[in-house]
């Protein structure tokens, strides 16, 4: 499902790309190269942007995670089972 809307939105996407294209090319405001150098570098651009907030958003939450004590360290965790084991033995 995912990949046909995908699919839909890139279609969509060359679409209006090319119909910008052919108007601003045939009226004279800009030229083809020109044009193509603009929009590629645009959407290299946001690509990049992207992937770097992804990026930056994920490595931010796992250090949020970490200073709020949901992730705990291995070492931590071993010794929590072991007084957890020997507290239940005592009941």
């Amino acid at each position: 499902m995912a990949d046909i809307k995908r699919d839909a939105e890139r279609e969509e996407l060359f679409r209006t790309i090319y119909k910008i294209a052919t108007d601003l090319v045939h009226a004279g405001h800009v030229s083809e190269w020109d044009f193509k150098s603009y929009v590629l570098g645009t959407m290299f651009y946001r690509y990049i942007s992207e992937n770097f907030t992804a990026y930056i958003n994920a490595e931010e939450k796992a250090a949020a995670e970490e200073r709020s004590g949901q992730s705990l360290s291995r070492g931590l965790r071993q010794r929590a089972c072991v007084i957890i084991i020997k507290s239940a033995g005592r009941s």
